[in-house]
């Protein structure tokens, strides 16, 4: 969560199977030759507790990053309160960006 470019590219991966799902369902529903080797109902399973999980996993990371983001603002909020160092409102401003930008990624 510390480095947002990093972060971006984990949550761009953790969607990687959503952007793919046309893709994912063709894979995991057999054609007519191969349904006798397959379970089609099975694989569908499969698939949906995957993309369940990937959805939850991706869901938690953001939320944690949020309260992170939240927490490194209220300090910052606080130290602002007693000072008047301008680098502190920098910073603040800095996080501040960064959680709305966490929270539109959660959208």
């Amino acid at each position: 969560c510390g480095d947002f470019l990093e972060f971006q590219d984990i949550l761009k991966k953790m969607r990687d199977v959503d952007d793919k799902i046309v893709y994912a369902l063709n894979a995991s529903v057999p054609s007519p030759s191969f349904r006798s080797q397959i379970n089609p109902t099975q694989t569908c399973e499969e698939l949906y507790n995957k993309l369940q999980e990937n959805h939850d996993n991706r869901e938690k990371s953001i939320k944690n990053c949020i309260i992170t983001t939240a927490e490194k603002i209220r300090v910052l909020k606080e130290k602002r309160a007693s000072g008047d160092d301008l680098s502190v409102v920098k910073l603040l401003n800095q996080e501040q960006m960064k959680c709305l930008v966490k929270l539109n990624s959660a959208k």
